[in-house]
């Protein structure tokens, strides 16, 4: 499930630059014998040059043999199963018991156990490199300075499958280098996401239920439900992951801010949002409050067991703020990632209802995210002659805010039927372009 999300933010790269994947050369910590390392290499298309794993390192600058890959990956074997016979008269094979080795360059190797700890800061020249295994801070400040030559870095794309495999200043130092670099906060949430869509299973069948439809059967077989309920949750891991791609992609190239650091931002925007929102009265409004679970909670789950059942058995076993959490996420999730236009229409309907007690707030990130009459919809995205339409048949009118932050502070806005509806969109440069309307317009 990791795996997914870090795909999508490799896959994310491509698309942006117009990149074909089998054309990419392709370095990986964490080898086959890895749930991270073999899942990548099964779901890549790449041409591996260099894999590096507990048993040593494994390179073939024209590509490794992928068909070898593909075994050792579905088989979790070490690269030293790895047939090297299949190697090309560049290629070779350095285990971590190996001493003085003398590769196809006539460099020496004297230590296997050192030379795989620091292999991947030798500069080697890859497209892409994806940790998928290592040590924390295997590379930090001072080794990312390996891997910058005449001012640029030699990795073009990095993106940190393994938790801490790069401090947080290698990774900026990176990125100025020219490096385009998302980090492990961003690209692996799908094993989190997975656990946290397990959990909610669980606490929504009963205990009768649960044995039917998510546990494996005596003769080795998983429920019918099972299988579909994976497949729902991976096609979740994979548009969140995309959306926040997207939110990472677009900021960077409006700001100009480094993505590791609008990484953070974007979490710490999310989670703010979150608690305001539980701050409120949202909780209350039962028409809103079904729009947004029904949304929030997968498809199967609700098909299956009913969305008042669910509630039901979460509330009895979890506290009502923690019930409150699962409503008011996804509707903070969608704010922040706007400008992906995820926000549904049945949201247009519903959120208008309400009133969002925001207050104008100094967002020091540049974060572009936009609350129109208390919905959370982009107006570029789901479209101005839509949201106009909308507004003039079913008007909002107290103190629905937009507030809209990037870099400085913004305002409230107050929709009164004097005024009629004031939307703002503002980037994080500063500009500003109004879009106003009056009933009856």
């Amino acid at each position: 499930m990791t795996t997914l999300s870090v795909r999508e933010y490799v896959l994310g790269i491509y698309r942006k630059l117009g990149l074909d994947e089998n054309q990419i050369s392709k370095m990986q910590t964490g080898g086959p014998d890895g749930d991270l390392g073999s899942n990548e290499i099964l779901l890549g298309h790449e041409k591996y040059t260099a894999i590096v794993d507990g048993a040593g390192v494994l390179v073939d600058p024209q590509g490794l043999d992928r068909t070898e890959l593909f075994r050792l990956a579905k088989e979790r074997l070490m690269i030293s199963h790895y047939d090297v016979s299949k190697l090309s008269e560049q290629g070779y094979r350095v285990l971590v018991e190996d001493t003085q080795v003398k590769l196809p360059s006539g460099e020496i190797v004297n230590n296997g156990t050192s030379f795989r700890n620091t292999f991947h800061l030798r500069g080697e020249k890859y497209d892409l490199f994806v940790p998928c295994g290592g040590r924390p801070e295997s590379i930090d400040l001072t080794t990312a300075n390996k891997l910058v030559v005449d001012g640029k870095c030699t990795i073009p794309y990095i993106v940190e499958g393994a938790n801490l495999f790069i401090t947080q200043d290698a990774k900026l130092r990176l990125e100025k280098a020219g490096c385009i670099l998302f980090k492990d906060a961003s690209a692996n949430k799908g094993g989190v996401t997975s656990s946290s869509l397990e959990v909610l299973a669980s606490l929504s069948f009963d205990d009768e239920g649960f044995l039917e439809h998510m546990c494996v059967k005596g003769d080795g077989t998983p429920p019918a439900f099972y299988q579909d309920y994976v497949k729902e949750v991976q096609s979740i891991i994979k548009n969140n992951a995309r959306l926040e791609f997207e939110a990472i992609w677009r900021e960077h190239k409006a700001t100009g801010v480094a993505r590791s650091i609008l990484s953070d931002r974007l979490s710490t925007s999310i989670t703010t949002l979150d608690e305001e929102l539980q701050n409120t009265e949202l909780w209350d409004n039962v028409e809103l409050r079904k729009s947004v679970l029904k949304d929030a909670l997968p498809a199967l789950l609700l098909e299956k067991i009913g969305l008042e059942t669910i509630l039901g058995r979460v509330s009895r076993r979890l506290s009502l703020c923690t019930v409150a959490c699962i409503e008011s996420r996804p509707l903070a999730n969608h704010t922040i990632f706007a400008g992906s236009g995820e926000l549904s229409a049945r949201h247009l309907r519903q959120l208008p209802l309400i009133t969002l007690h925001l207050r104008a707030r100094h967002f020091r990130q540049p974060i572009c995210f936009l609350l129109i009459v208390s919905t959370g919809l982009e107006i570029p995205d789901f479209g101005r002659d839509q949201i106009l339409t909308h507004i003039k048949h079913e008007p909002a009118y107290g103190q629905a805010a937009i507030v809209v932050g990037a870099g400085g502070p913004r305002g409230v806005w107050n929709v009164t039927p004097e005024m009629g509806c004031n939307m703002g969109c503002h980037t994080g440069r500063g500009n500003a372009a109004f879009l106003k309307s009056r009933r009856g317009k």
